[in-house]
């Protein structure tokens, strides 16, 4: 059986092992010549492990594998349904069909445990260089694995001075020969693996592009890491932002079918197909009937997917003579992995797709447009018919056609007119550009984030909607807790005794927390507010209070009602004066202008308000004041108004206007729907702009980037003073007459939850947190420090350009305004010089260019972003002047 045969290699008698890894031809050196494959520059002091190694097997001439040596270096990921599978034996027999075609090859060992006594590094090493006199070396990279390796020995043997063929390295390794997470445990070696992990893989990449690339994980696809994060988790990232061709090999035992099957579909709901499954099978059988285990899994694997076979080692084979023994088997897996990755062909189709939302995700090169630019048919019928928002059709150029959308990235059929330095051919020839909008300020995570992708899948397969009339299910209740918890909303203690009327209840703890209200976009979510605001003071018998104020540049959606407490003077909506109820007073703030060259919230908030600012902020409140008998409410947008403008105030203006709004019982509605999650609060450190400004509003929206821009779902956020308003044992009415069909959706909480759980958000008391939501943080809100830092620093210069009038930089939103309205000729040179000259999805909008991308860009994705601003502000300014715009 091949658990005995792998068993028998790994820690059988120690023969093989010592014939091939703990020989006394084995030299250790303290050296720093790994120039040739360099590891990041935080990291030194490696141990270099250089050996030679002769075998009977290396007697024998090798044949040249067909395969030819100038194809592009495939990377390639590989993994084990189990563990006892035999991966290191494949990866061993892949390494040396590489090393055939006379390519150089890199090996990455992440994580070994057992070591030094047990490196999967020196067994591939010590494999090439008995076949093929291969100049190899072994590399202890990095404190922990160097910590776990032996002391340098004396000898003065060297690693060869020119680049090598063959360089493996072993990134983390610990003593205990158990789980990485237990060894780490153990031995009190702990840390952000999963992170480092990925940076360093990035980093090798990066100085390796000539070499094939080969990742052996450890255990299966769910195995934990040292810090626990599980390890398809741990590298699905870089597997979304990187082509990687996933190595899967299959479990050849009993039950063998299903673990393979299962961990497939586990790497695939992580955008990790494995195109290759490798099987070392001896036709295993039980009762005299085989397994069979090769068919069922060709028969059940995503389309596409070549499923190998290749005969298990045997009683006392060397790994050398059995990889010696396979090498057609392997040439021609090898051969078919080349041949694949070039051609990109073959992608699983949604209705055959072993994981159906993987393959929406994944298919994306099966009608790209090619050399010959032939846009997808469904693109001319659907603008036949689809009313784009805010786009003026009878003039409007065509909209671009997006396949995919990974990471920080947008994926388009290429029309014919974009730089060829965009085309991605790794990706069938779409054009690949750095999205500066995030989908309207949605995808905070990046699009297609796996854990959110994960929790989504795992909640259709439940229950893909429950209406929430008189029912209540899980995402829903566990999301609305969460919520509550975080929100800048109003406390039980911040109310105490602010409304006699409330003493009814408040003693009550059933009613004495923050209430969540579920509807699917923030338009709505702020009509709800306004809702909740008037028949508070209805049910309070205050029937004059109908009016709602706002500010100037205010912008809270499109709906009738949100419409109507919108800036009515220079707002998107001045068409629908007249034609919508009347509400105001419009209150003005004094804004804050060039704080482009300080970080949030020293430059939003920068100091004392001046004298004149003092007296503009005074001059507001005594206007609020003096239609307080009339007011239910006011709603602001805290801190920085989105599309009104991007304006900016300071924060003791919101503190002066929410105290005055206390004083006189005016409902205090805190719209955070482009400014929640993380958006301008930067290196604060807060999730929303109400908590930068030290403000518990009375009510709170959010929306945008609740669920990460996956699915559409908002919340109105109320006191437990406000909610406790609503209760009556005599009026049916006096509750919140309000029902959206989709309210509190299933999959958009679930994809909600799984958002909060990156942001490191908790869970309630006595709710069990999902396994895969105990490790899943990812420091968005570091992320969108640097980004502030890299805006403010790059973006500095602009503002000397002609036309530019200021910069503003606030957490992961940059705004550059210009001193006049952009025409539609203007706004559509811009756009099309970002898109298509720079690469850069950025949509100028009124006097302002902002950029507002994911906040998981990369320093290089960044720097095209503001290169683009630059470049194009510069191009138009140019035209401009020679007036031809």
């Amino acid at each position: 059986m091949l658990a005995m045969h792998v068993r028998a290699f790994f820690i059988g008698a120690n023969s093989f092992k010592n014939r091939l890894i703990s020989s006394s031809s084995l030299h250790v050196a303290c050296s720093h010549h790994a120039a040739a494959v360099p590891p990041p520059h935080s990291l030194c002091g490696d141990h270099l492990i250089s050996s030679s190694f002769v075998s009977s097997a290396a007697q024998t001439s090798q044949p040249q594998s067909s395969i030819s040596s100038s194809a592009s270096s495939p990377r390639l990921l590989l993994w084990g349904a189990n563990t006892d599978v035999g991966k290191t034996l494949v990866s061993a027999a892949i390494s040396a069909a590489i090393l055939r075609t006379q390519t150089q090859l890199l090996y990455l060992k992440p994580v070994q445990t057992g070591f030094p006594r047990d490196s999967d590094a020196r067994r591939v090493v010590a494999v090439c260089q008995a076949l093929h006199g291969a100049n190899s070396s072994a590399n202890v990279w990095g404190p922990h694995a160097t910590q776990a390796a032996p002391e340098p020995s004396s000898s003065s043997s060297q690693p060869p001075a020119n680049p090598t063929t063959l360089v493996a390295h072993t990134r983390f390794a610990w003593n205990a020969a158990v789980s990485p997470h237990a060894a780490a445990h153990a031995e009190g070696l702990r840390g952000a693996y999963a992170s480092a992990i990925r940076d360093d893989l990035e980093d090798v990449i990066q100085h390796n592009q000539e070499r094939v690339v080969l990742v052996e994980t450890a255990g299966g696809p769910l195995s934990p890491t040292a810090d626990g994060t599980l390890q398809a988790d741990a590298l699905a990232p870089i597997a979304s932002k990187t082509p990687w061709h996933n190595v899967l090999v299959a479990d050849a035992r009993l039950g063998g079918i299903s673990a393979t099957l299962a961990a497939g579909e586990t790497l695939s709901s992580r955008g990790m197909v494995p195109r290759t499954i490798v099987l070392l099978d001896e036709k295993g059988e039980e009762s005299g009937v085989p397994f069979d285990n090769a068919g069922a899994i060709s028969t059940h694997a995503a389309k596409g997917t070549h499923v190998a076979v290749a005969p298990t080692i045997r009683e006392e084979e060397s790994l050398v003579d059995w990889v010696a023994r396979t090498s057609d088997e392997f040439d021609k897996i090898v051969e078919r992995i080349v041949s694949y990755d070039q051609a990109k062909a073959e992608l699983p189709s949604p209705t055959t797709s072993a994981c159906p939302y993987e393959s929406a995700r994944t298919a994306v090169t099966s009608s790209s447009g090619g050399d010959d630019f032939k846009m997808p048919a469904w693109h001319a019928v659907g603008s036949a018919h689809v009313w784009l928002p805010y786009m003026q059709h009878l003039t409007a150029p065509p909209a671009i056609a997006v396949r995919a959308a990974r990471g920080g990235r947008l994926l388009l059929h290429d029309d014919g007119r974009f730089d060829a330095r965009f085309r991605d051919e790794a990706e069938g020839g779409l054009v690949s550009i750095v999205d500066g909008a995030s989908s309207w300020w949605t995808a905070c995570h990046g699009y297609a984030h796996t854990h959110i992708a994960s929790a989504v899948a795992s909640q259709m397969a439940r229950a893909p909607h429950v209406m929430l009339g008189g029912m209540l299910h899980e995402p829903a209740s566990v999301l609305a807790s969460r919520l509550a918890a975080i929100a800048p909303v109003a406390r039980n203690d911040d109310d105490e005794g602010r409304d006699e009327a409330d003493a009814t209840y408040a003693a009550d703890p059933r009613w004495s927390g923050a209430r969540v209200f579920f509807s699917e976009s923030g338009s709505v979510s702020v009509e709800v507010a306004i809702k909740v605001a008037l028949q508070y003071h209805m049910n309070r018998g205050r029937t004059a209070r109908r009016h709602v104020a706002y500010l100037k540049n205010a912008y809270h959606g499109d709906t009738l009602g949100t419409m109507a407490v919108c800036d009515p003077e220079e707002g998107m909506h001045t068409k629908f004066a007249g034609a919508l109820p009347a509400h105001g007073p419009m209150i003005t703030l004094p804004l804050r202008h060039g704080v482009g060259v300080a970080p949030a919230p020293r430059g939003l908030a920068s100091g004392h308000l001046t004298e004149a600012e003092s007296e503009a902020v005074d001059a507001a409140i005594e206007k609020l004041l003096a239609s307080s008998d009339h007011l239910a409410a006011l709603v602001v947008e805290p801190l920085v108004q989105g599309a009104g403008g991007f304006t900016m105030y300071h924060p003791e203006a919101l503190r002066r206007l929410a105290n005055a709004c206390r004083s006189r019982d005016i409902v205090l509605i805190a719209d955070e729907i482009m400014t929640g999650f993380g958006r301008i609060t930067g290196a604060d450190g807060e999730l929303f702009a109400c908590s930068m400004a030290g403000v518990r509003a009375d009510v709170v929206t959010v929306s945008k980037a609740l669920t990460g821009g996956t699915c559409a779902l908002a919340a109105t956020i109320a006191s437990p003073r406000l909610f406790r308003a609503f209760l009556s044992s005599t009026d049916p009415e006096a509750c919140l007459m309000h029902g959206p069909t989709y309210s509190g959706n299933p999959l958009a909480c679930a994809a909600a939850n799984a958002s909060l759980d990156l942001f490191g958000v908790g869970y309630p008391d006595g709710v069990d947190a999902p396994e895969e939501a105990l490790s899943p943080r990812e420091d968005r809100l570091d992320q969108v420090s640097r980004m502030e830092a890299h805006f403010s620093s790059s973006l500095a210069a602009v503002r000397q350009l002609p036309g530019v009038h200021d910069v503003r930089v606030t957490g992961a939103l940059a705004v550059v305004q210009l001193d006049h309205m952009l025409s539609s000729t203007s706004s559509s040179f811009l756009k099309d010089r970002f898109l298509r000259a720079h690469g850069c999805f950025i949509r100028p909008f009124r006097d302002v260019v902002y950029l507002a991308p994911p906040f998981v860009l990369d320093a290089s994705e960044r720097d095209r972003l503001c290169t683009a601003v630059s470049s194009g502000l510069s191009e138009w300014a140019e035209e401009r002047s020679k007036g031809r715009l």
